[in-house]
């Protein structure tokens, strides 16, 4: 597929989202909130608006194990930061190097996560080229933005890129949705804590939905934390986004998963009833170990959505007690 038949595939995407009444956007896909199970009462779509947001990578790029190679869309790349279609050239990374220590923020800003090349989003061409994907994006159709591995840039990078995005869009910055992965932990660098990047967006919080786990898993009664506790000492609610689970953590064990049956199904009503942040409700597909892939996919493709019973997929949007609530 070249890269001018996926724009227009993303074009297609966004045009026949907008045209429905709600959705939640993940990786420029949608998952769509349907009527209520047997019938019943129906769930009134006009009251909401449908956005698509766009999951975007702007950290890094390949692995430096991934000698050279070519992408789905045709266009080459090499690990020594020669890709063309993006414009980039080695002068536009970081130089080679590993993260150290966590403890360390020029470590997790300027070396390479898990291997992968490491962008130099101080450079004035990086951010650049990377503004322009972000208005490209929003000129699709697209409503904002999920930014990934945040903290592995430093916060006025982020904040300057997306100063850059709204000048070249004509939007204001409050305009742009803006949220971003930055998991917190106390034991890391005080640099590369969540509360460094509220000045770009709300960032994901991911004490959150430990903290469900740890409710919803054992007794809300009992143990050194009750509801009313879990906005303690987090992020405010007005720049947070939250969830029960997300891609990443459903795999690790660190949250609550559709395997955890009940206690997923009562921890997702809950959050999207409880007046903190703004709730995320995942939808993913089934899975046997931390690389499982969806059920059908290549290594280039991924099949359209299954909801039917056995499929491999786990609708959740589609639960009544999920979308109910959204109602």
């Amino acid at each position: 597929m070249t890269m001018g038949a996926i724009a227009r595939r993303i074009t297609r995407v966004i045009t026949a989202v907008v045209c429905v009444a709600v959705s939640v956007g993940v990786s420029v896909a949608t998952l769509h909130v349907p009527t209520r199970e047997g019938g019943g009462e129906r769930f009134n779509p006009a009251r909401y608006r449908s956005d698509v947001i766009a999951d975007t990578v702007i950290n890094h790029t390949t692995g430096v194990d991934k000698t050279q190679g070519t992408g789905t869309a045709g266009s080459p790349y090499d690990n020594k930061g020669y890709f063309p279609e993006a414009g980039y050239t080695p002068s536009d990374f970081h130089a080679p190097c590993s993260i150290w220590t966590y403890r360390d923020a020029e470590s997790v800003w300027n070396c390479q996560v898990s291997g992968l090349q490491d962008l130099d989003t101080s450079s004035p061409h990086v951010r650049d080229v990377l503004s322009d994907y972000f208005v490209k994006l929003l000129d699709y159709g697209v409503a904002g933005f999920r930014v990934d591995a945040v903290k592995h840039m430093p916060p006025e990078d982020v904040l300057a890129i997306k100063k850059l995005v709204a000048k070249k869009s004509g939007r204001s910055m409050n305009d742009i949705w803006w949220t971003q992965e930055v998991i917190g932990d106390n034991a890391e660098a005080a640099e590369i804590q969540p509360r460094n990047y509220l000045k770009t967006g709300q960032v994901n919080e991911f004490q959150y939905a430990y903290r469900l786990k740890s409710l919803f898993s054992n007794s809300l009664a009992g143990g050194s934390l009750s509801i009313k506790d879990i906005p303690q000492n987090i992020t405010d609610s007005g720049k947070a986004s939250v969830f029960v689970t997300n891609w990443d953590t459903e795999r690790n064990n660190m949250t609550l998963t559709y395997k955890d049956g009940d206690a997923y199904r009562l921890a997702n009503a809950f959050m999207l009833a409880y007046p903190y942040g703004a709730p995320n409700v995942f939808s993913g597909y089934e899975f046997h170990d931390t690389d499982s892939g969806a059920s059908g996919a290549t290594a280039t493709s991924v099949p359209d959505i299954d909801c039917s019973k056995d499929s491999g997929w786990s609708c959740t949007e589609r639960w009544p007690d999920v979308h109910g609530m959204v109602g």
